[in-house]
């Protein structure tokens, strides 16, 4: 019986502790012989362009997953729980993988907790890794 291949959606923020989450994500896609998505959502406040983040995104892939198996790259604008959600669905995904960063009381109340959404709504399970403020060697 041949299982269907749906993707594992690594969504990243491009901050410090994203490269040993989409390694780890790379892991689970090779282990399970998944495809691998990585999508980035911009935030609202951007002070570069769509086609600069964009550039951005698919360099920090180049840089942090070479020779691993990424199959699309994605860029996409707006609230970033809805956008991660939205392209789930679109995409039929079998695993959304998650970081979250540990914030302030204050933080989440004026920013909301994407992570925290994301976990409420989503349709597949939901990976939640912790991000160290530091990359390990």
């Amino acid at each position: 019986m041949q299982l269907e291949r749906k993707p594992i959606l690594l969504c990243v923020d491009l901050g410090p502790g994203s490269t040993a989450l989409a390694r780890y994500a790379a892991w689970l896609a090779e282990r399970c012989n998944q495809p691998l998505h990585v999508l980035y959502v911009m935030p609202p406040v951007e002070v570069e362009s769509p086609a600069e983040a964009e550039q951005r995104l698919h360099r920090w892939v180049e840089e942090n997953l070479a020779g691993l198996p990424v199959d699309a790259v994605i860029l996409r604008q707006g609230d970033p729980a809805n956008a991660i959600l939205g392209y789930a669905a679109e995409q039929d995904v079998s695993l959304i993988v998650l970081g979250h960063r540990h914030r302030s009381t204050v933080e989440r109340i004026h920013t909301g907790n994407t992570t925290s959404q994301v976990i409420s709504l989503a349709k597949v399970p939901v990976v939640i890794a912790p991000l160290n403020l530091e990359e390990e060697a």
